[in-house]
């Protein structure tokens, strides 16, 4: 089972706002106080801002665990988040009290008070709805500024469509496939067609009756313009081709005879026999 990588991003994220955040409100804390006439130091502010921080640091597994639960979206979802301003402000609250107490009396040696009254319960509260809402804004902007990209995978092309074809049967029922691109153009007369295959290949298609069979015959010519050319290329590929013939006074004599009057028998493997045709050049 494959796993995700973690995102070091986020916190590294969190932790430069909140370093930020400490340092932009303990500035601001020192001044307002200052301009109240209390002269503090820094280290005072710090301290209850740095608690805070760890404190709201540490509900934000939490936050993000009701963002993924309930996202904001629809009005019952919006209630779930109001409500939760409530335990978040408790925890929140306590927390630093805690954290703050534990610091300055324990460790510091310092006398401190935290009352968890009424009216100081709901000034934090007040600044914690704040607290929420920015915490939620940034949810919701790191992870659309953050998400993962899916790895991208190269587009493969679509198959490409079969050729379209026809087979045309051949004797002792063998089929040769023939594909539409191949055609160059068809010549049509009577009840029959030829196929004008690459160049001058000529392919006769007819229908057949009820009573039609095999010929038992060759009954197709390949036309070539050099038929020793021809036949020593066959030769050549393993095909055993018969001597160069020609007709002549009703008999066949060997050698070549005159314009369209030299052939050369050869068979395919399936038996078939075919014949080349010596022609004029055209």
């Amino acid at each position: 089972m494959s796993t995700r990588a973690f995102d070091w991003r986020l916190p590294v994220t969190w932790s430069v706002l909140f370093a930020v955040s400490i340092a932009a409100r303990t500035y601001v804390g020192v001044s307002d106080e200052a301009r109240r006439g209390q002269i503090i130091g820094y280290d005072r502010v710090l301290v209850d801002e740095i608690t805070s921080h760890l404190v709201v640091a540490a509900l934000l597994p939490a936050l993000y665990w009701l963002h993924r639960r309930w996202p904001l979206g629809n009005g019952r979802n919006l209630a779930i988040h109001v409500a939760a301003v409530v335990p978040f402000s408790i925890l929140h609250t306590s927390g630093m009290a805690a954290l703050r107490l534990l610091w300055l009396s324990a460790i510091v040696g310092v006398p401190y008070r935290f009352p968890l009254t009424f009216d100081r319960l709901q000034y934090e509260f007040a600044k914690d709805l704040v607290t929420y809402l920015m915490l939620t804004t940034g949810v919701l902007a790191l992870n659309y500024l953050l998400q993962r990209k899916p790895d991208p995978v190269a587009e493969r092309p679509p198959p490409a469509a079969p050729p379209e074809r026809f087979a045309v049967r051949k004797r002792g029922g063998s089929e040769v496939m023939v594909e539409v691109t191949d055609i160059d153009w068809i010549e049509a007369s009577g009840n029959y067609a030829i196929l004008h295959v690459g160049g001058d290949t000529e392919i006769l298609v007819y229908p057949k009756g009820t009573d039609h069979s095999p010929a038992s015959f060759t009954i197709l010519n390949f036309p070539v313009t050099d038929i020793e050319a021809a036949c020593a290329e066959l030769a050549g590929r393993g095909v055993e081709v018969g001597p160069i013939r020609h007709f002549e006074r009703g008999e066949w004599l060997e050698g070549k005879g005159g314009p369209w009057n030299s052939f050369a028998n050869f068979a395919d493997p399936d038996g078939n026999g075919w014949i080349l045709q010596e022609t004029p050049n055209r």
